[in-house]
């Protein structure tokens, strides 16, 4: 079979015609939906890496956060803890107060019932040295009586004191 020229040229045209066609329709195309998928592909991409970045600020936002809130919470326990400490040693102090108070009136109250117990021993020894005087006189006076009395009275003295 040989090959005619025209049919060559036939051949040539169809050819170039496919190849403009197909570069123009298809290849194109392609290569246009090749090139957006791969900005698309690159865009997403940029997208999540600004995403994971955000996504780890807010991380160490909520990481900070959270240590912020633990610091605040144990000052607020140690102030709790001061405050009951405070509140305690104050509880004991006024305790210590009126236990002096009670101890202070406890004595006043010691101090005035032997005074009262005093007076009473001064009054009674009056009424006893009253009523031995009036015993005494309404007895008749004789010195033998006297020397006894007056021994007596010594005695006494000496043995209470």
């Amino acid at each position: 079979m040989p090959i005619s020229w025209q049919s060559f040229v036939l051949h040539l045209i169809n050819i170039v015609v496919l190849y403009v066609f197909l570069r123009s329709f298809l290849y194109k195309p392609v290569s246009e939906f090749m090139r957006k998928r791969t900005e698309r592909f690159a865009t997403e991409k940029k997208d999540l890496q600004n995403r994971k970045e955000l996504l780890s600020q807010q991380e160490q936002q909520a990481e900070q956060t959270i240590e912020e809130a633990r610091k605040k919470a144990l000052e607020i326990l140690e102030d709790a803890e001061k405050a009951a400490q405070q509140r305690t040693e104050q509880i004991l102090k006024d305790a210590e107060e009126k236990a002096k108070a009670l101890i202070a009136e406890a004595e006043v109250a010691i101090l005035e019932e032997k005074r009262r117990e005093k007076e009473q021993m001064r009054t009674e020894a009056i009424n006893l040295a009253v009523e031995l005087a009036a015993k005494i006189l309404t007895k008749e006076l004789t010195p033998v009586y006297n020397k006894e009395f007056i021994n007596r009275m010594t005695e006494s003295r000496q043995i209470h004191g």
